[in-house]
C-alpha cells in the first residue's frame, strides 16, 4: 500500500500507513527501522494540516527507550558471558558485531579547504608527465582515512532499484520510502527522496524506463539536469585552464572542477565512439520530450556533442560501487568488511579522481553507500604520491598485461616503480617443465610466456590453465561440504586441489587459501596438530611476502590458538621447539600491531572463518600488556 499510494494527494492516508508500519516493526522488535519511520513521519508532519507532533514525539521517546533497553541488555549479556556456559561461535558473533550494512557512520571530511572530502594532510600537485596528482603534505601512518567524500554524481544499476536507496545507494531493509510519483525506485528515507526529487528526479521520473537502459547516458543527462544545460554548455565552451595552475587554487565540488577531468575521446576506438554517438542522439530526442531542449534550436547539436563528452568523462573517471558488507565490533573500534559483494552502481568523486594509479598502490578505497572512503594501506612519507589501483597489481598481473590493460582502458603508459623495474607476478607463475623456474604468462597474445630462469619462451600453457579453471570450480563444492559440516569429504577435495596446484604453480602463494581451509577442516575434526602445521606454513609465506596488516594478525592469533590447543596434550606440553615457535609468533603479533599505533581506522577482511571471540580477546590482551592500539581498545 505504501508503494502504490500517491502520498502528495493522499497525505493523511500515507502518514497513517507509515504509522501502522512503524507499529508493526516495533511489535517485531525491529526498533531501529521503526525509529526511522517515526523520523520520516515527523518530517512529513511539518507540511501536514493536521498536527500530530505531540503523538509522534511520544512514540519517538518510547522507541528510544526500547532501543536503550535493548543495548543495555546486550551489554549485560556480554559482561556475564564468562559466567555462563560456553556458547557456540555463531551466537557469540551475533552479540559481538552489529548487523551487516553497506555503509559506515564515517563522517565526510571537510578539513581541507582546497580539496573536498580530503584530509588536511593531502595536497594537489602537478607532475609534468601525469598532470594533477595528490601528495602527502606530512607523514601519514597506515590505516588512516585520506578521503571521505560524497559523490559528485552517482548512478544505481536498474536491477538494484528494489533493494537500494536510489539516492544514497544504501541497502534497504524491511522498510523503504517511495517516490512521490513513480513506483520504480525506492529510498531509505523522506530526506533522500526529497533531495533526489529536488536535484534531478522530478525531471527524469517519467522517462526513467527509457533512461535506465543507457547507463552512462542516464548519468550524463543527470549532470545536465542537476547543473543546468545553459551552465554546462557555457563552461564546456570555455578555454580550459592550465593544469599546472590548479594546485594553487581551490578544487570545489562543482561542474567547473568536473569539466576539468580528462576525457580522452580522441583515443576511443570507433565501436565505442559510435555507440556513444548513437546514445547521444537518442538522449537528445528524450531531452526534447522532457521539454529541456528544442529540436530546431541552435544548441541542439551542441548538447549532443556535450553528451558524448560527458559519457566519455564519466566512463573514464567513475569508480565502481560494490555492496561492501560492514560489521562493527562492539568491544573494539574495529570494522569487519567483505569487499566481494555485488556491483550496485558507479559514482564520480572529484578529489578521488585526481589520485593516480600504481601497480604497487599505497591506499585502498571502500564504498560507503554512494560516498567513498580512501584509507592508507602503508605508511606514506611526506611528499610521496597517494595512489590507488585501477585494477592491476604486480602480484596479480604480469608486466605485459598491466601495460596493455591500462593502455586499452585508460590510455596511458604506467610508469610506477613496479612497471619501470618490470616486476612480474611470480606468485601466479606456472612451473617450468625444463628447470622448475617461474613461467610468466600473459592473457594477451594467445598466452605468450617465458621462463624467468631458463628464458625458454611460448610454452603451451593452455592445457595447464584449463586444469586450473576446472580445479577452481571445485571450491563451490567445498564450501557446500563445509557448510554441511562434512569436513572429511571437504579435506579430500582440498587435498586434490593442493596436489594440482603444487604440480602446476611455481609459488606456494597459490596454496594459501587451500591450506587455510584445510586448517579449518582439521580444527573442526579436533586434529589441532595438523591444523597448526598447515596454518603455520601460510604464516611463513605471508612473512616472506612482508605482509604487515590486520589480516596477518588475524592469522597469527589463530595460529597461536591452534598451537596452544595442540600443546595441551602431555606429549607436546614440554616440546621445546613448539615453545620457541610460540614465542616467535607472539613477537610477530606485537611487531605487526605496533605498525597501527598512529592509525585511526581498523578494517579487517577476515581470510577465513573461525570464532572471532578468541581474536578479540587476544587483541585486548596484547594491547593492554604492551600498550598497543590505544585508539581502538574500548575501556
Amino acid at each position: 500500500a505504501i508503494l502504490t499510494i500517491d502520498y502528495l494527494t493522499n497525505y493523511d492516508t500515507f502518514q497513517h500507513l507509515l504509522l501502522k508500519r512503524a507499529e508493526l516493526l516495533f511489535d517485531f522488535q525491529e526498533y531501529d527501522a521503526a525509529m526511522l519511520d517515526i523520523e520520516d513521519l515527523i518530517s512529513l508532519n511539518r507540511n501536514s494540516h493536521k498536527d500530530n507532533s505531540e503523538k509522534l514525539l511520544a512514540l519517538k521517546s518510547k522507541y528510544l527507550r526500547k532501543i536503550e533497553e535493548k543495548n543495555a541488555k546486550r551489554v549485560t549479556e556480554l559482561r556475564n558471558k564468562k559466567r555462563r556456559e560456553k556458547r557456540n561461535d555463531v551466537i557469540f558473533e551475533n552479540e559481538l558485531f552489529t548487523d551487516e550494512s553497506n555503509f559506515l557512520d564515517e563522517p565526510l571530511l571537510n578539513e581541507n579547504e582546497l580539496l573536498p572530502g580530503a584530509s588536511s594532510k593531502l595536497e594537489m600537485a602537478f607532475v609534468a608527465d601525469k598532470g594533477r596528482v595528490i601528495k602527502a603534505k606530512t607523514d601519514i601512518s597506515k590505516s588512516s582515512v585520506l578521503v571521505s567524500e560524497a559523490a559528485f554524481l552517482s548512478w544505481l544499476r536498474p536491477c538494484r532499484y528494489n533493494r537500494y536507496c536510489f539516492f544514497c545507494l544504501r541497502k534497504l531493509g524491511v522498510r523503504f520510502f517511495p517516490c512521490r510519483q513513480c513506483k520504480t525506485v525506492r529510498f531509505c528515507s523522506f530526506t533522500c527522496e526529497t533531495k533526489a526529487w529536488t536535484e534531478h528526479h522530478q525531471v527524469e521520473c517519467k522517462f526513467l524506463p527509457q533512461l535506465k537502459r543507457i547507463s552512462f547516458g542516464h548519468a550524463a543527462v543527470r549532470v545536465l539536469v542537476t547543473h543546468g544545460i545553459d551552465n554546462v554548455l557555457t563552461m564546456e565552451n570555455e578555454t580550459k585552464e592550465n593544469f599546472a595552475q590548479f594546485p594553487m587554487k581551490q578544487f570545489p565540488s562543482n561542474y567547473r572542477s568536473f569539466s576539468s577531468l580528462v576525457v580522452h575521446s580522441k583515443n576511443l576506438i570507433f565501436e565505442y565512439l559510435f555507440a556513444y554517438c548513437c546514445g547521444a542522439t537518442i538522449l537528445t530526442i528524450l531531452l526534447e520530450k522532457m521539454n529541456l531542449v528544442e529540436r530546431n534550436s541552435n544548441c541542439c547539436l551542441d548538447i549532443a556533442t556535450v553528451l558524448v563528452k560527458l559519457m566519455c568523462r564519466i566512463n573514464l573517471n567513475c569508480y565502481l560501487i560494490r555492496d561492501f558488507k560492514y560489521q562493527k565490533c562492539r568491544t573494539i573500534n574495529m570494522i569487519l568488511h567483505n569487499s566481494r559483494g555485488p556491483k550496485i552502481g558507479i559514482a564520480i568523486y572529484l578529489s578521488a579522481s585526481l589520485i593516480s594509479h600504481s601497480c604497487d598502490y599505497n591506499s585502498v578505497r571502500f564504498s560507503n553507500g554512494s560516498a567513498m572512503l580512501l584509507v592508507s594501506e602503508k605508511n606514506i612519507e611526506k611528499g610521496e604520491e597517494v595512489t590507488v589501483t585501477y585494477t592491476p597489481h604486480y602480484r596479480g598481473m604480469c608486466f605485459l598485461d598491466r601495460q596493455n590493460f591500462l593502455s586499452d582502458g585508460y590510455y596511458f603508459k604506467c610508469r610506477c616503480v613496479a612497471c619501470e623495474q618490470k616486476w612480474e607476478n611470480v606468485e601466479q607463475a606456472l612451473k617450468c617443465e625444463f628447470c622448475n623456474g617461474p613461467v610468466i604468462w600473459s592473457e594477451y597474445k594467445n598466452h605468450s610466456n617465458y621462463c624467468l630462469r631458463c628464458n625458454k619462451q611460448n610454452k603451451n600453457v593452455s592445457q595447464c590453465l584449463e586444469i586450473v579453471n576446472k580445479t577452481e570450480e571445485q571450491f563451490n563444492v567445498i564450501w557446500k561440504l563445509m557448510a554441511e559440516n562434512n569436513y572429511k569429504d571437504a579435506i579430500g577435495e582440498l587435498m586434490a586441489i593442493r596436489k594440482v596446484y603444487s604440480s602446476l604453480f611455481h609459488s606456494d602463494t597459490k596454496l594459501l587459501n587451500v591450506k587455510e581451509q584445510l586448517s579449518v577442516c582439521h580444527r573442526n575434526n579436533n586434529n589441532f596438530n595438523t591444523a597448526f602445521k598447515l596454518l603455520d606454513e601460510t604464516v611463513s609465506v605471508r612473512e616472506l611476502r612482508g605482509d604487515q596488516n590486520l589480516e596477518m594478525v588475524f592469522s597469527l592469533i589463530y595460529t597461536i590458538f591452534l598451537l596452544k590447543c595442540d600443546m595441551k596434550g602431555w606429549l607436546n606440553r614440554f616440546n621445546i621447539r613448539k615453545h620457541r615457535r610460540l614465542r616467535q609468533l607472539r613477537k610477530l603479533v606485537i611487531r605487526t600491531l605496533k605498525t597501527y599505533q598512529e592509525s585511526n581506522l581498523l578494517l579487517l577482511d577476515a581470510p577465513f572463518v573461525y570464532s572471532y571471540e578468541n581474536f578479540i580477546q587476544q587483541l585486548q590482551k596484547y594491547s593492554k600488556r604492551y600498550t598497543l592500539l590505544p585508539n581502538f581498545i574500548k575501556v
